[in-house]
């Protein structure tokens, strides 16, 4: 979620060796599953997590959005990271609290050339809002826009009701799968107390 080549360069790494780190998280989960004699299924999936350009920041700017940095910038920092992710063998990459219409505009021209399947969770300041305060529906049609429907949609928010959400989502046809929507009443609390600790 928060790992990038910018941030294991700075601590000294290679780029050849962050882009290895970058690749082995998904093999270490794949020989897990392996250990346990559990198999890939419609409701055990991979997935490659990719936050944010703010949750590689460390300064909670990933909870408001609205960075005050270009596109060209956003840009640079996810495609290196995603064309790694890609061909890591996850079964999805899950680009998860993306706060911002711009990051996620840069995201879904990204997408468009990746060959993994990918979803797409909003950190939000509402039900009908991310935080950086672009409605939901707007979001799920500039996705739809780009011929990513399938594109799934989830949410992180303190105090939105998460079926609120997902009709505003639905108002431009994205459908998030069942497994998720039936996650996100568990996941509601943890997400709570996670935007609790924003600033």
């Amino acid at each position: 979620y928060q790992a990038s080549h910018e941030g294991f360069l700075a601590r000294g790494f290679t780029d050849s060796q962050a882009e290895r780190l970058l690749l082995r998280a998904v093999e270490l989960v794949r020989e897990a599953l392996a250990e346990r004699g559990a198999t890939v299924s419609a409701t055990r999936l991979v997935a490659a997590s990719m936050g944010p350009w703010g949750a590689a920041q460390a300064d909670g700017s990933e909870y408001r959005g609205a960075y005050g940095v270009d596109a060209a910038t956003l840009r640079d920092f996810h495609r290196r990271r995603l064309q790694v992710l890609d061909r890591a063998g996850a079964d999805l990459i899950a680009c998860e609290t993306f706060p911002d219409r711009a990051e996620c505009e840069v995201l879904g021209e990204l997408l468009g050339f990746a060959d993994t399947p990918a979803w797409v969770s909003f950190q939000c300041a509402d039900d009908r809002h991310v935080a950086d305060g672009t409605p939901v529906r707007e979001m799920a049609a500039m996705f739809a826009e780009r011929g990513q429907e399938d594109v799934i949609l989830g949410h992180r928010t303190r105090d939105a009701d998460a079926d609120r959400f997902l009709a505003e989502a639905r108002r431009i046809g994205a459908e998030p799968p069942g497994a998720l929507q039936r996650d996100l009443d568990a996941a509601r609390e943890q997400f709570e107390k996670a935007a609790d600790l924003a600033p």
